[in-house]
């Protein structure tokens, strides 16, 4: 399922045996002043933060726990 992602959103990787919670962060690529996402957002893995990066918003191990307002 793919969600409106936005920073400061908590998420959860749901893969079994590798579950975590992440905060999505600001974008970090940039092409003329402009971020880009093509469909991935930035994200900082608080139990694994080594695996802190780039995740396409719509992945299957990713769920919304909470949203930004």
């Amino acid at each position: 399922m793919e969600y409106k992602l936005k920073v400061g959103d908590l998420v959860k990787w749901t893969n079994e045996g590798a579950e975590d919670l992440g905060i999505i962060i600001p974008f970090t690529e940039v092409y003329n002043g402009n971020p880009v996402t093509d469909g991935h957002v930035s994200i900082h893995w608080l139990g694994n933060p080594q695996h802190s990066g780039h995740y396409r918003s719509d992945h299957h191990y990713l769920e919304l726990l909470s949203a930004t307002s």
